[in-house]
């Protein structure tokens, strides 16, 4: 337990860091595009985001590879999966662009060189994802959380560049991608970081774990993203343009969340840690975090904004306190999804629910942004009902 909060704690400053640099980098962003141009800069990382629906988990699934295989054969995971990293997110890659003609319509997007942007980003973002989770599954957190601050550094520098010289949406996603890229100069010149070899042999080994992490992490980032898409196709730019400033502020949350929920689940793989005891203790720090946004929100969302975005985003702020319960749903909704991964619970029916929960309230109330904040709310409400209902002593599954 002392292990676990220590790696918590190590892991939660870095990630404090790393996300104070990105949510500035967000923060002057928005100064620098304005109300609706910011608007379609979200949509382009909400599109990335659900890429990240196959890319994303990759960082979980090598976590738990790096957990458990012997040391000698790790390189050799690493390898296979970025195999993995590169070939999917060039599938995804190849669907954006096939998408593209619909998306710029229903997005408003006046040039295909944005939507090209966010392809880069895609595959760039995969495979760093595949490093970040071969150091987290060795608990290697202190050189994994310098990386990450030298990385967020590099996108804020590069990215306030490109749209200084007049780039708007697509320079400030291509400071990110620079900044990964590189990142992936450092790992990539680590030859002890990863090994070629054919076939996927190792990964095929872990398919059945990988599995339930990739349906878990897809569907609260359909939960996250796809309200903001929404926003986006069917409000006024102005309006998405709101939804925007306070979809940004979960960048204040996601990076301490994924903080106590990563190390979370790297040491309930150890079957000697007492991991209900981590999950009440993971759970009260969500619940704090979740709720300090809320309360904030409450209190001081008119002047945040001012301060953070201008005069212009001010009449978005308050929306912020029912932001705040959407990021609380999401993420204790994905933390006890990775509970119910360990205890081998996890099963269809609980990860179908939320999504067509999520899909008849924005078909009902989407046409209003009220509506788009209460949907994923109600998504993830449905998933806890699930969980409570759920018979505690059901023998878990082997």
């Amino acid at each position: 337990m002392k292990l676990f909060v220590k790696h918590v704690s190590i892991f939660a400053l870095a990630q404090m860091a790393a996300g104070l640099i990105a949510f500035a980098y967000s923060v002057v962003t928005a100064r620098i595009l304005g109300v609706t141009e910011y608007g379609l800069f979200q949509v382009l990382l909400s599109m990335n985001a659900l890429a990240l629906a196959f890319t994303l988990p990759l960082n979980f699934a090598v976590v738990h590879c790096a957990g458990v295989t012997e040391e000698k054969e790790r390189d050799i995971v690493t390898g296979e999966f970025l195999k993995v990293a590169f070939l999917g997110s060039v599938s995804m890659v190849t669907l954006l662009l096939l998408a593209a003609p619909f998306l710029t319509a229903f997005f408003k997007i006046s040039q295909f060189g944005v939507i090209l942007n966010v392809g880069v980003l895609i595959i760039a973002n995969a495979l760093t994802t595949v490093f970040y989770g071969r150091l987290q599954g060795e608990k290697r957190f202190v050189l994994f959380s310098w990386i990450r601050v030298i990385q967020t550094v590099a996108v804020l520098i590069l990215g306030v560049f490109l749209m200084k010289v007049g780039l708007s949406s697509s320079g400030a996603i291509a400071g990110y991608y620079l900044g990964m890229i590189l990142v992936l100069v450092f790992f990539l010149s680590q030859s002890k970081m990863y090994a070629w070899q054919k076939g996927y042999s190792h990964i095929q080994n872990e398919l059945k774990s990988v599995t339930w992490i990739v349906f878990c992490v897809w569907t609260v980032m359909m939960l996250d993203n796809i309200p903001m898409m929404m926003a986006r196709g069917r409000l006024s730019e102005v309006m998405s343009g709101y939804y925007a400033s306070v979809y940004n502020l979960r960048n204040a949350i996601w990076p301490l969340a994924y903080a106590v929920i990563l190390p979370f689940y790297s040491h309930s793989l150890e079957k000697t840690q007492d991991e209900t005891m981590m999950f009440r203790q993971a759970v009260r720090m969500l619940l704090f975090l979740g709720g300090g946004f809320v309360v904030v929100g409450l209190a001081f969302a008119k002047p945040l904004f001012h301060f953070l975005y201008g005069a212009k985003f001010s009449e978005a702020s308050y929306l912020m306190s029912f932001y705040g319960v959407v990021i609380l749903a999401e993420i204790v909704m994905l933390l006890l999804m990775f509970f119910e991964i360990a205890k081998g619970k996890m099963s269809v029916t609980r990860i179908i629910l939320p999504l067509a929960v999520l899909g008849v309230a924005l078909y009902l109330w989407g046409a209003e942004i009220e509506g788009l904040l209460a949907a994923p709310v109600l998504a993830a409400f449905s998933y806890f009902l699930i969980f409570a209902l759920s018979d505690a002593q059901k023998p878990a599954r082997p």
